[in-house]
């Protein structure tokens, strides 16, 4: 895990997740829990779905967690 930040702040200089997430080509969606039954077709490999009631600490968190995700199934998304 350290190698793959060392990897991220190479690249990006920044260790904001939502950054890093735009920057990787990710989609961030912030929704309702009540909309989420609506996005369908919206939600892809590179679609970060969070719910607009957690807290700002929370978010940060499903975001990184998504984007960890999303470079183990695609390696060479650093490269």
């Amino acid at each position: 895990m350290i190698h793959l930040r060392r990897k991220i702040w190479r690249k990006y200089r920044t260790t904001d997740p939502v950054e890093i997430a735009e920057s990787l080509g990710l989609e961030i969606l912030y929704v309702k829990p009540e909309q989420l039954s609506k996005l369908g077709d919206r939600i892809t490999n590179s679609t970060v779905v969070v719910d607009s009631s957690l807290n700002g600490r929370e978010a940060t968190q499903l975001i990184a967690k998504k984007i960890r995700e999303y470079l183990i199934q695609n390696p060479n998304a650093l490269d």
